[in-house]
């Protein structure tokens, strides 16, 4: 007797979508080139989709370089992407495609994983002492054999480090729209007051006369400076750390690390643990900072004003902005 046949390979659609397109003499990539109203990539993945594979719902594996990154935006939903740094060829792109992971693995884990029961963390915990771990464990247990693939090659720092990155760039970014709201209140009643005159101080006592516009103009100019130093900091901050317990890339591919970086903030910037720690403590340094600047504007003295000019010009929509941009900053001293 002949022995059973063993079970096909599922198939793997493979897409080469790295290169430059510079022959067609175009601005825009090659894959995302209009054709008919639909870029030339979105006809590529619906053929897949037609077939057995696609139907099964298997992504294809679309192979990218940094000068294409616009396609993670177009087709994020429709495919796994894999990083290739410069476009070397056919036999490159199809290396940069193979993971150690198998592709039917990934996508049962992406289909059937869901956030554990806390309370079966905390039991986990309790015999691990390991937050990250006990997590792990209690997602893992749920996917069978899968469930071996869940963390595989990262360490806790992959997972917090990267994690804390994306939760501090939605915390900066209402952090950076209230002082945006504030400088505005600010802009418009400086230029609503550039001929009110009051009286000028230095050292505490009474100096040659001003504008209340132009100190309303030195706060906005103030408001301005801290926004960029926090836009700054946290575009220092937009990075990931994804290369395993001792930073050396021992179980996982250095390209697909690179790739999820860019799928996850935007950059292909990889950072060691110590460096990722410091730049948030960096930007906490600076919410600091900026929260004293709000301290000195917020607690200037209407009494500087001709006393009929002061308390309707110093309530309302900028108190209340720079009320608003305090809470936010001291509520980032909550995640350090």
């Amino acid at each position: 007797m002949n022995p059973p046949s063993p079970a096909p390979h599922p198939t793997v659609a493979i897409v080469l979508a790295a290169g430059l397109g510079t022959r067609m003499k175009s601005a825009v990539p090659k894959v995302l080139h209009p054709l008919c109203g639909r870029p030339m990539l979105a006809y590529v993945l619906d053929a897949w989709a037609s077939t057995d594979g696609g139907a099964d719902g298997r992504h294809p594996i679309v192979v990218f370089s940094p000068a294409v990154a616009a396609i993670l935006d177009a087709f994020v939903d429709q495919a796994v992407f894999a990083l290739q740094d410069e476009p070397r060829g056919t036999g490159d792109a199809v290396t940069a495609a193979l993971a150690v992971v198998p592709a039917d693995a990934v996508e049962r884990i992406r289909g059937t994983a869901v956030a554990p029961d806390p309370a079966r963390v905390a039991e986990i915990e309790r015999t691990t002492n390991h937050d990250v771990a006990a997590f792990v464990d209690a997602v893992a247990e749920q996917l069978g054999e899968d469930g071996r693939w869940f963390h595989f090659g990262l360490t806790s720092s992959d997972v917090l480090d990267t994690a804390l990155s994306l939760t501090v760039q939605e915390a900066g970014a209402l952090v950076l729209e209230g002082l945006e709201r504030a400088f505005r209140a600010v802009v418009a009643r400086a230029d609503e007051h550039r001929e009110t005159l009051c009286m000028g101080r230095t050292h505490g006592v009474y100096a040659e006369p001003t504008t209340f516009g132009l100190k309303l103009a030195g706060w906005a100019f103030t408001l301005d400076r801290e926004r960029l130093r926090i836009e700054r900091a946290l575009e220092g901050l937009r990075v990931g750390k994804l290369s395993g317990a001792v930073g050396q890339y021992a179980a996982i591919d250095p390209n697909l690390t690179g790739r999820e970086n860019l799928r996850l903030t935007g950059r292909l910037a990889q950072l060691p643990a110590a460096d990722a720690q410091a730049r948030a403590h960096e930007l906490l340094g600076r919410f600091e900072l900026t929260d004293a600047e709000m301290d000195e504007l917020g607690f200037f003295d209407p009494r500087h004003l001709f006393p009929e000019d002061a308390r309707p010009l110093y309530e309302g929509a900028i108190v209340q902005r720079f009320q608003d941009v305090h809470a936010l900053l001291d509520a980032g001293w909550v995640i350090d």
